[in-house]
């Protein structure tokens, strides 16, 4: 969540909300040109001051903040130093997130549990229950 303070042409704060404010977070080291980016969510709270909130994005790295005011007619002009770098660094493994996508998923016949064999270039080497 970023918070936004609005400015006049003349730099006062603007004391009121109806500004059309459109933010995408995209990923800048996007080698195949493929549009990866993501629309913001901007709420207005009081005074001039507005809430960006960004999905998550699944892939840690290096990605661009781009911010704009658009006018009646949907013109975007972006805000003073726009677009913003930011850098997503790797969480920490989560229970919920994480999953076994090597080897192979069984069931022991003798306690009914789940079971992962692990598969090696030199063989099976060791399982471990789910």
């Amino acid at each position: 969540i970023i918070d936004l303070q609005a400015y006049d042409a003349n730099k006062n704060r603007r004391l009121v909300g109806g500004d059309k404010i459109v933010a995408y977070l995209s990923s800048s080291s996007n080698v195949l040109e493929i549009d990866t980016s993501v629309e913001c969510n901007s709420k207005y709270l009081d005074e001039g001051l507005y809430s960006l909130m960004c999905p998550a994005v699944s892939t840690a790295g290096k990605y661009q903040l781009d911010v704009n005011f658009a006018d009646i007619k949907g013109v975007l002009t972006p805000i003073r130093f726009s677009p913003f770098d930011v850098v997503i660094h790797p969480g920490h493994a989560t229970p919920e997130t994480t999953e076994v996508s090597s080897g192979g998923l069984e069931v022991d016949i003798g306690t009914g549990q789940k079971v992962v064999r692990f598969n090696s270039h030199v063989g099976l080497f060791g399982s471990f229950v789910v």
